[in-house]
């Protein structure tokens, strides 16, 4: 059986970093925990076009504040 492979799209730039990074996390535990190929995607660190090269079913954004939920 084919399982999607999920992108989390955590931490980033804003002031709320440190809250997106621990939203991340628990996202890709339970996802991960129901059997999800999970992908963890720091934009701080990585360019967002960057994220076509993993390919994704879906893209999960558990980014906070600014360039993320606002």
């Amino acid at each position: 059986m084919y399982k999607k492979k999920i992108l989390v799209v955590l931490g980033g730039i804003s002031k709320e970093r440190k809250v997106s990074l621990e939203t991340g996390k628990s996202c890709i535990k339970s996802l991960k925990k129901i059997g999800y190929r999970v992908i963890k995607f720091d934009p701080k660190y990585s360019s967002i076009f960057d994220i076509k090269k993993y390919k994704p079913d879906i893209i999960f954004n558990a980014l906070h504040g600014k360039y993320g939920e606002d």
